[in-house]
């Protein structure tokens, strides 16, 4: 099986919302990731979720992750607002746009998540490269906790 992914911004696995290793992320967790960081920062920036969700994936900010992610938040060009269901954008009184979560998306607030997202600080954010290691082992250590692993190293 030939993956591609761009190697000067992420490692082999990234780090679901349950915060455990995962090769590729399952459908519909970065919209939950999204929805769960604005509920925990009321009115957040795009651009500062974007890059909590970049952090929380394990993915370096660097210019080489300048677009990675953005189409849920800029995405001009498509016809399919998707993501208007559940965040809108308003302005404050500086004229920055601020985002806020719509009805629908409160019933997707989890409070599991919320309580490791604010926990967020005492994460360390390091990117997780095992680009070298083996196949069997990148298998063996899918699905375990990224803590169980780098505490190790800390």
């Amino acid at each position: 099986m030939n993956i591609q992914r761009n190697k000067e911004i992420r490692g082999t696995f990234l780090v679901d919302n349950k915060g455990r290793l995962q090769t590729r992320m399952p459908r519909g967790e970065n919209i939950k990731f999204i929805i769960n960081y604005i509920f925990a920062n009321p009115c957040i920036g795009a651009n500062p979720c974007r890059k909590a969700l970049l952090q929380w994936r394990g993915i370096k900010d660097t210019d080489a992750s300048r677009g990675q992610y953005a189409s849920y938040f800029y995405d001009f060009y498509a016809n399919n607002w998707y993501h208007k269901k559940r965040w809108n954008f308003i302005k404050d009184s500086k004229g920055n746009k601020r985002m806020i979560l719509t009805d629908y998306a409160l019933r997707l607030v989890d409070e599991e998540f919320q309580k490791r997202l604010k926990d967020w600080d005492n994460i360390p954010r390091s990117q997780i490269d095992m680009s070298h290691a083996a196949p069997e082992e990148i298998e063996k250590l899918k699905g375990y906790e990224y803590l169980e692993i780098v505490s190790s190293f800390i």
